[in-house]
């Protein structure tokens, strides 16, 4: 669109006709692009824009304050000078000497006493006790004549009774026992070892000794009980007839000078003693069965030896065979006699506690004898 339309021309201008016509440009045209075909107006360059002044940031300077005045008093006499000083170094020392007295108190105060508590029937004579409030665990206080010298008298205390222990006068004092005086004092009642199947033998002897199961009566399942194949000789782990002597765990002792053999443990140990006739054999509990030689009158039978040395009428003979034909006496189970070929030999077994273990082993060994 052609923008002369817009020029305006003053109504009083009066120009000649042939003068040449003059337009102005309005202001909001100046600038403007010029139209294509046109002559291109000159650009202006922009005007560059206006920075403000830099800032300039003013640190404060540090306020200094001088010492004297945050502290107008100087060390203790300045403190001293505190109303709240006096009272707090006397409340300090009060508590510090109520301190020390605790713990003085605490160290040297005396244990407290605890007062026993006695009970009759515990076998303990305790503090409180005496024989007349519980009999039960207190004994009577020894009588100094009586002849007894128990434990709570001594030579110093009471001579007549302890000048020396009479062995001998039927009385078991305090200081014997069966092994110094056994007229006295009388052993231990004998208890039979453990013996878990039942079948005679004990555990010890089943396990140790013979081999055999101690679990079962018949270890080698022969219908026969192991007690039985034991005391007659044959092997209890094998079936007959399969002998004991044979047995890896056995051996036949022979003594060509006092004139006897013996089926016995291979493991225990023998000991001989030529001054007393007398061979020991011990186990691995320090039981022990012992074989002795003694000696008979000429021309006395067997019975009449045994009838003479054994008088008193309190002795129960007990006759059985050996599985040789030889003749058994004996006063118990534990002390018997065999004659072998005029010979006659005390077989006994000795314990050296209440226990005994190899009661069926001293029966085979006594059964076992021979020339």
């Amino acid at each position: 669109m052609d923008d002369r339309s817009k020029l305006v021309k003053p109504a009083t201008a009066k120009l000649p006709e042939n003068d040449p016509d003059i337009h102005v440009m309005p202001e909001e045209f100046r600038g403007a692009p010029v139209a294509k075909g046109k002559e291109e107006m000159p650009v202006v360059p922009a005007s560059k824009p206006v920075l403000p002044p830099p800032v300039t940031v003013v640190k404060p300077e540090p306020v200094v304050v001088p010492v004297k005045s945050l502290v107008p008093m100087k060390g203790i006499a300045g403190l001293m000078k505190k109303k709240w000083f006096l009272p707090v170094v006397i409340g300090g020392g009060v508590v510090l000497l109520g301190g020390i007295s605790v713990l003085v108190w605490l160290l040297t105060r005396p244990a407290p006493v605890v007062v026993p508590v006695t009970i009759c029937g515990n076998t303990l004579c305790e503090a409180g006790e005496t024989a007349d409030s519980c009999s039960l665990d207190c004994a009577p206080p020894a009588v100094c004549g009586d002849a007894i010298c128990t434990l709570s008298e001594s030579v110093d205390s009471c001579l007549e009774d302890c000048r020396a222990t009479a062995c001998g006068n039927a009385i078991c004092e305090a200081f014997e026992d069966v092994t110094s005086c056994a007229s006295d004092c009388a052993p231990l009642a004998p208890v039979a070892g453990r013996d878990s199947d039942n079948d005679g033998l004990t555990d010890v002897e089943e396990t140790v000794i013979y081999g055999s199961n101690a679990q079962d009566t018949d270890t080698d399942r022969d219908t026969f009980v192991d007690l039985n194949e034991v005391l007659n000789l044959f092997d209890p782990i094998l079936p007959p007839p399969n002998q004991l002597q044979n047995n890896p765990g056995f051996s036949v002792y022979t003594n060509v000078d006092f004139g006897f053999s013996m089926i016995v443990p291979r493991v225990w140990a023998v000991g001989v003693d030529t001054t007393t006739r007398e061979v020991t054999f011990t186990g691995a509990t320090g039981d022990s069965v012992v074989v002795k030689v003694v000696d008979k009158d000429v021309g006395e039978t067997f019975e009449q030896w045994f009838a003479r040395t054994y008088t008193n009428g309190t002795v129960t003979t007990q006759v059985t065979k050996t599985k040789y034909g030889y003749s058994v006496l004996g006063t118990d189970r534990m002390h018997n006699w065999v004659e072998v070929d005029g010979k006659v030999f005390g077989v006994r077994y000795v314990s050296v506690s209440p226990t005994i273990e190899y009661n069926v082993t001293y029966q085979m060994m006594l059964m076992s004898i021979n020339k």
